[in-house]
């Protein structure tokens, strides 16, 4: 252990300021080295160290410690899904891939990557390659990868793989692989890859009623003026317009008294339509109309 040059200057004057009556004494001496010594060991056993080894895994309560007691390379088992499970149901909310692991001689600031890859996509358009980062040591995990709602994989089949990888220098649950961001980073083990199929649809979430929509009026203009109702406590909705894809967005439109109006100020071809109300980014009402 190192000691600041203060204390070892202070232990020094402190033999240094033996009288010379006890410098006589030999015994008096051998005490007050005795007494140094012992102030020593308490500030050994006081001072504050760093214990090393893995990263603990906070990000996800379901990685827990985990030490096979062997030491040898880094590895990582995928233990799920397996070929025995291996499809899942889109329409079902409670049926996520459920992903598990075990990772053994794991170095520091390491963690573990899911790598979703799409094979063949056969639903609608929205499934794409994924990677997650999380925090890892010697490790059992779990992580469960939702297919359900805006944003999650479209039905298809998907090759899933684990990675252990050097943590990226933004952390270790930052995608090193991030488009436009990637950092050269250390991959230490990976496991076997399983495919995986998604079938079914995302079920339509039913609109709250929370708003709802009054009156679409000029139609036969390229610039109608929406109008509406809210609930008690709803302060501001928005809403969307499309066909298939989103062509106009309104922004936040303040809510007076219960009422609340908005008037598009793009240009809407002719054509037929569907409005969607939001109230806090959660579908509300939705009606079809059509610009003559």
């Amino acid at each position: 252990m190192k000691y600041p040059a203060l204390l070892v200057f202070c232990l020094i004057l402190g033999l240094s300021t033996v009288t010379p009556a006890a410098a006589a004494s030999l015994e008096d001496l051998q005490k007050q080295i005795n007494e140094l010594q012992s102030q020593l060991k308490l500030l050994t056993s006081s001072s504050s160290t760093t214990a090393g080894g893995s990263v603990t895994a906070t990000a996800n309560p379901l990685i827990t410690s985990f030490d096979d007691g062997k030491k040898g390379k880094p590895k990582i088992t995928l233990n799920a899904p397996t070929r025995k499970k291996s499809t899942f149901n889109k329409s079902v909310p409670s049926d996520p891939i459920v992903i598990k692991w075990t990772a053994v001689n794991v170095p520091e600031k390491t963690n573990v990557t899911i790598d979703m890859t799409n094979v063949k996509i056969s639903g609608p358009v929205g499934g794409s390659a994924s990677q997650f980062a999380l925090p890892a040591g010697d490790s059992r995990g779990e992580y469960r990868l939702g297919i359900h709602g805006e944003g999650r994989a479209s039905a298809g089949t998907y090759r899933i793989q684990l990675g252990l990888e050097e943590c990226s220098s933004k952390g270790c649950t930052y995608n090193a692989h991030f488009p436009g961001q990637e950092e050269d980073v250390t991959l230490y083990a990976q496991s076997k890859s399983v495919g995986v199929k998604v079938t079914g649809t995302t079920p339509k979430a039913a609109p709250t009623k929370d708003a709802t929509i009054t009156t679409i009026d000029d139609v036969d203009t390229p610039n109608p003026t929406v109008t509406g109702t809210a609930k008690a406590g709803v302060n501001s909705v928005g809403f969307s317009i499309g066909q298939g894809d989103k062509i106009y967005g309104s922004g936040p439109i303040a809510v007076n008294n219960g009422r609340w109006s908005h008037t598009v100020t793009e240009d809407l071809a002719d054509g037929k339509y569907t409005l969607f109300l939001y109230v806090n980014n959660v579908l509300s009402d939705e009606k079809k109309f059509t610009i003559n």
